[in-house]
């Protein structure tokens, strides 16, 4: 009893149900720990989807810019105002870091 409000107290967690053998803490432990290892596996595929369309954008910028398109249309195929373009192809290759994930909508 006294384990489950130090684990409350501690993991700020409200969830946590009583329970009188600690055979019952192992098992809870390893039920929080396989959810949260699923959930940073989630968040982290997610991460790595968003990283990859933030590059490929950039590249997309960059190839069209170097078939020399007008940047009124790169701007329309990548969805980014022109002068997001000009500071992303000013900065060269930190222009990655200027394209951010609410611009892969």
């Amino acid at each position: 009893m006294w384990l489950s409000r130090l684990l409350r107290s501690q993991l700020k967690n409200d969830n946590i149900p009583e329970f009188e053998e600690l055979k019952e803490v192992d098992s809870m432990l390893a039920e929080t720990i396989t959810e949260w290892t699923e959930q940073w596996m989630a968040q982290g595929e997610a991460k790595g989807k968003a990283e990859g369309r933030i590059e490929e954008k950039f590249n997309m910028i960059k190839r069209l810019c170097n078939f020399n398109m007008p940047l009124e249309q790169i701007a329309v195929v990548v969805n980014l105002s022109i002068d997001k373009i000009k500071k992303i192809l000013e900065a060269g290759e930190k222009g990655i870091e200027l394209i951010q994930e609410q611009d892969l909508m």
